[in-house]
């Protein structure tokens, strides 16, 4: 499957953190994915940052995973089989 794909298809939960000043990958594709389980419906930018948040705001990036790490937390835990929608 295309790294698309997963993110349009995935019935686990997606936490996307990007830094504002990301040099590699469009934020605005990032933005425009279909996704299916976007995690508070919106993807993340860090102001002050690149390509590596977690390096360069190391605090908001553990701020934001935190959080994503204590929603994860409360959800049931899917089968492996459910993971990307199949159904065998």
């Amino acid at each position: 499957l295309s790294q698309k794909a997963v993110v349009e298809r995935s019935a686990l939960p997606l936490a996307v953190a990007n830094g504002a000043n990301e040099p590699i990958a469009r934020l605005s594709y990032l933005e425009s994915l279909h996704y299916q389980r976007l995690w508070t419906g919106a993807c993340h930018v860090i102001e002050g940052a690149g390509h590596a948040p977690f390096l360069q705001r190391p605090e908001r990036f553990n701020q934001l995973a935190g959080r994503f790490m204590a929603h994860l937390a409360g959800l049931e835990v899917m089968e492996p089989r459910t993971i990307l929608g199949a159904t065998a």
